[in-house]
């Protein structure tokens, strides 16, 4: 193509120079035609000699990561969630009284007229052992009412309430007694109800009432007419206690 225009280019400028084309040709067409001519022969010469290109700067090497194309990388397997650690089995598993769960208390206490709202926690000194622990204040008297329990998976192996203040018995003469009915197996209800009524007009500061029934331990102890105290376990519960406490 370049050699084209140049030879169109000559021969065009070459025509208007000759002096059949100064004769045949207007001044006017001889100058256009030379321009003609000069424009071919540039055309020409720049598709036969183009102009060099400027040296390319080596790239450096964030240049070139930047240029190259990234490979498609494989999708990433999200983490999985790692299980809770497992708490581990005691040697010497605690004493439960039978056929209590620890919700049998704690739900009865919270409805009204309770209205007992628990706490849990995991016990730091004995061993797969959870203390759930509620305190409210009777409305009527003014006493403090505390209530603990304390269980091994669902089932409880103690569970202690606490009445205290300056008018602590009229709250203490209906809240210990029906504590003493809770649902285990061998729990004579009405007769533990009893019991407690009239534990309370009988125990002295010092002088703790027990009383025992099938695998359960009844303690009713206090210091009248300030406080007062009922605790139920498994009869085995303070010996398992006690090598837990050395």
């Amino acid at each position: 193509m370049g050699w084209i225009f140049l030879i169109l280019g000559v021969l065009v400028v070459a025509g208007t120079l000759s002096k059949e084309g100064r004769r045949q040709l207007t001044q006017g067409q001889r100058i256009g035609g030379f321009a003609f001519g000069v424009v071919f022969l540039l055309i020409g010469l720049a598709y036969l000699f183009p102009a060099p290109q400027p040296p390319q700067q080596p790239q450096t090497a964030q240049q070139t990561q930047q240029t190259e194309p990234t490979q498609p990388t494989a999708p990433t397997e999200a983490p999985k969630p790692e299980e809770p650690p497992q708490p581990e089995e005691p040697s010497n598993p605690p004493p439960t009284l039978p056929g209590l769960a620890w919700v049998d208390i704690t739900l009865n206490l919270e409805k009204e007229p309770f209205g007992f709202r628990w706490k849990a926690e995991k016990s730091n000194v004995l061993p797969g052992v959870w203390i759930r622990r509620a305190s409210e204040v009777d409305p009527d008297t003014g006493a403090e009412m505390v209530v603990e329990v304390y269980s091994y998976g669902d089932k409880v192996l103690h569970y202690e309430v606490s009445v205290s203040g300056l008018n602590a018995e009229p709250t203490a003469s209906w809240l210990l007694p029906f504590l003493a009915t809770a649902p285990f197996d061998g729990n004579p209800q009405l007769e533990s109800k009893a019991w407690a009524e009239k534990a309370l007009g009988q125990v002295r500061q010092g002088a703790p009432l027990e009383r025992r029934v099938g695998e359960a331990v009844f303690v009713l102890s206090g210091n009248p007419p300030t406080s007062y105290t009922l605790e139920v376990s498994h009869r085995d519960y303070e010996s398992w206690l006690s090598q837990h406490l050395r």
